[in-house]
């Protein structure tokens, strides 16, 4: 019973992290990629809805997957806080590093007219 619990708790702190986080960035990733879009409002909000959705599905496989793992179960309060903070510690690294891979590909990704020297209106 024990174990069910600390599993409810994982997935109740573990989900509601990835959508606080993932909330944030996108209300600020909009600005951001509009600035980068060169001012394309509605391809910066789509791109930014699709990054959201695929930010969802990846994180949250990903902290089902990680439950499942470790069939190990944790008998006393330090072994349910040591799980706990292991997993934890694993979907808030992966986050991280998802944000980061994300920064990287907007930052490398580059569209044609930025190359051709063509402005945004023209297009």
């Amino acid at each position: 019973m024990e174990y069910l619990i600390v599993n409810l708790a994982y997935l109740a702190i573990s989900i509601g992290v990835t959508i606080k986080v993932g909330s944030m960035l996108h209300r600020h990733g909009t600005v951001f990629l509009t600035h980068h879009l060169q001012g394309l409002d509605s391809l910066a909000k789509s791109i930014n809805n699709l990054l959201l959705v695929g930010f969802y599905l990846i994180n949250i496989g990903y902290i089902l997957i990680v439950m499942n793992l470790n069939h190990y179960q944790p008998k006393t309060s330090a072994d349910f806080l040591n799980f706990l903070s292991t997993h934890l510690g694993v979907i808030l690294l992966s986050l991280g590093i998802v944000h980061f891979f994300l920064l990287r590909v907007l930052v490398v990704w580059r569209p044609k007219f930025f190359h051709t020297g063509v402005n945004a209106g023209d297009k």
